[in-house]
């Protein structure tokens, strides 16, 4: 019989599954002949090129197939069935908690002979129920963030979803820019880094702002609609999902630099040596196959990704700066502190 803590092992090993789960993606889809009929038994060869990743199905009766628990990538999906033509469909895009549809309508032929398909994103998704949308690697990249003395943070991205409102004028990991997706509470959202909640639990504010940017493969915006397995939510939730390595290796290096100096000033911007404005953001990552020469060669089997980023920064003004007193003042030798009309502005105490 089991005892008390084997129902506790075995509980924690099942949440750790369909925790695992909530950030992968999914392809399904049915293989039919040229006249709509269902071709059962057909091998259905998924391959993703970046990691040799390669697994196989076989569609049912009904001609349904579908490959579940994928990260989030590029992926290539052959199907073969003795007596009609290969049939190849090559960049099918798998993104974060998304279903991507994809079926075949195979030729009669011999396997010798291929057909290629084409992977459109539908214009409707009729797989699943939620709302949201997808923020891709290439939104990340390319688009600006914020850099106000702290890490750059693409909790901002949220507000390209319909219905997430923030202010875009603070930090959005901050009271004052936190998002309100759909009518929500800010701070009221549930937050996910590889399907493990990322929400810090004084009082349900981001806990992941340690992940750099650089190091986010790309995250997902569920707004409303979303199943029972994410719950517990007032304001949506932010699904991210980090990059891997490949085969390859590869890497990235970012340096931002803001200074008072390189800025033009403002109209009313009246004495800048008395305003500090500077950042230095750096930023890293590299990745690729775990390789050790004469070895292990870990190509196709395990990998490994490092990012980091680092921020410094100073942001004073009139009304922040501090004087300390020189070397003459402290040896009790006022008379280069003087004012505007060149008098030394002391005062006698008793007078």
């Amino acid at each position: 019989m089991f005892s008390r803590l084997h129902f506790m092992v075995l509980g924690f090993l099942l949440s750790a599954v369909a925790a695992s789960a909530q950030d992968r993606g999914t392809i399904s889809g049915t293989v039919t002949d040229a006249s709509g009929s269902a071709v059962p038994a057909a091998s259905v060869v998924l391959k993703q090129p970046t990691t040799g990743l390669t697994q196989t199905v076989t569609s049912a009766a009904d001609g349904h197939y579908t490959f579940l628990y994928l990260s989030a990538g590029t992926y290539g999906v052959t199907v073969e069935k003795e007596g009609f033509r290969k049939a190849d469909a090559a960049n099918v895009q798998v993104n974060v908690s998304t279903e991507s549809r994809l079926d075949f309508h195979l030729e009669v032929g011999t396997q010798a002979e291929s057909i290629n398909v084409q992977s459109q994103a539908p214009l409707l998704q009729t797989e699943k129920g939620d709302l949201g949308k997808v923020i891709t690697n290439k939104q990340i990249q390319d688009l600006p963030l914020f850099m106000n003395g702290g890490l750059r943070s693409n909790i901002a991205f949220s507000l390209l979803t319909p219905g997430a409102n923030a202010s875009i004028t603070g930090d959005p990991d901050t009271t004052g820019g936190a998002p309100r997706i759909a009518g929500g509470q800010a701070f009221g959202n549930s937050m996910l880094l590889d399907g493990g909640e990322a929400m810090s639990e004084r009082r349900n504010d981001p806990a992941m702002r340690v992940v750099s940017a650089e190091g986010i493969e790309e995250f997902k915006v569920q707004s409303g609609g979303y199943s029972a397995e994410f719950g517990r939510t007032s304001n949506g939730v932010l699904n991210y999902t980090t990059k891997s390595g490949t085969n390859e290796f590869h890497g990235t290096a970012f340096v931002g630099l803001r200074n008072e100096d390189l800025n033009a000033q403002g109209f009313f911007y009246s004495n800048p040596s008395y305003t500090v404005h500077r950042q230095n953001l750096e930023a890293a990552t590299i990745g690729g196959p775990v390789w050790i020469p004469k070895v292990f060669d870990g190509r196709n089997k395990a990998f490994f990704f490092f990012s980091g980023e680092r921020s410094r920064a100073k942001d004073l003004s009139n009304a922040g700066l501090i004087s300390l007193p020189i070397q003459d003042f402290r040896n009790g030798d006022f008379r280069r502190y003087t004012n505007a009309a060149g008098v030394v502005p002391l005062y006698d105490p008793f007078d």
